[in-house]
């Protein structure tokens, strides 16, 4: 079935859920942040989870079948989707216990050759005070399927292309071990066979398991966070990028970074993988004041 047009404005879908310790620990063990704040619950201050952890948040609502329907979809079709951009704002710390509400809406919808893109904004606020904690603007790619309507959208791009790096930018080089992929979907709770499967990705005419999307850009951000914030990752504002080329583990990747026309709080990066192809492209990291 189509991806229905007309969904464009409507919201999709709702979930509560309470943080749980176990697993902000596990999210921030898998992306290698093991500093005081974010990795020793014993603590009298306790733990905050890192920033990038709302992907684990984010995907049961987006992989819920009542998701898919709000957009005019079958299971199936619901499976062929490829994340296209992930680009997150972060307005207050997730600490474990938190009860909180995540909320999707669809705000675009074009047909490309390849499927219909979809556009849609996740909002997830402090049940109680309905705070806002994250946002996410995300682009998905459902393969092989139509439009029912024209082309519409509710928000304009939020970045404009910001091509090549200056010639200062840096580089910092990361194995990404053969495992990554399985380790990261246990701890982020995000699965898909296609990483973790080889037999999957194959048949899905990939040449091997891939490493996901939002794992890249995790480690993309605390890489950038090491560098330009001395490791406080509660100054991570925002995190953006187009995911425009595989990862294959058992490989090197190089996170390419330099700071946007002198602003010390904004870092601009790209993520290129063992081939040289660029895995991330537009990527913006927006820090807070220390």
């Amino acid at each position: 079935m189509p991806v229905n047009a007309s969904a464009v404005g409507k919201p999709l879908n709702e979930q509560r859920i309470t943080v749980e310790k176990r697993r902000v620990l596990a999210f921030s063990a898998v992306i290698g942040a093991t500093s005081h704040a974010f990795f020793d619950d014993a603590s009298p201050e306790g733990i905050v989870a890192l920033p990038q952890y709302c992907v684990s948040l984010e995907w049961p609502l987006a992989s819920d079948p009542k998701t898919a329907a709000g957009l005019g979809l079958v299971a199936g079709e619901a499976k062929a989707v490829i994340h296209l951009r992930q680009d997150s704002e972060f307005h207050s710390p997730i600490k474990p216990g938190d009860s909180l509400t995540i909320m999707s809406i669809l705000t675009g919808v074009r047909s490309t050759a390849r499927g219909a893109m979809v556009r849609s904004r996740t909002d997830t606020v402090n049940t109680s005070t309905r705070a806002p904690v994250v946002t996410t603007h995300s682009d998905a790619l459902f393969m092989g399927v139509a439009v029912d309507g024209d082309d519409v959208s509710l928000e304009a791009d939020s970045e404009p292309s910001l091509g090549d790096l200056p010639p200062s930018s840096k580089q910092i080089s990361l194995h990404i071990a053969r495992e990554l992929p399985h380790l990261y979907t246990e701890c982020a709770h995000i699965w898909n066979p296609i990483h973790t499967e080889r037999a999957a990705a194959l048949a899905a005419g990939l040449p091997d398991i891939i490493l996901h999307g939002t794992a890249t850009w995790a480690l993309a951000g605390h890489e950038i966070v090491n560098q330009y914030a001395g490791g406080d990752a509660g100054r991570l504002r925002r995190l953006a990028g187009e995911f425009s080329a595989m990862v294959i583990p058992g490989n090197d990747i190089v996170v390419e970074h330099a700071r946007s026309n002198g602003d010390a709080n904004r870092v601009l990066f790209a993520v290129r993988n063992h081939d040289g192809a660029i895995a991330i492209k537009n990527g913006v990291a927006e820090l807070g004041s220390a």
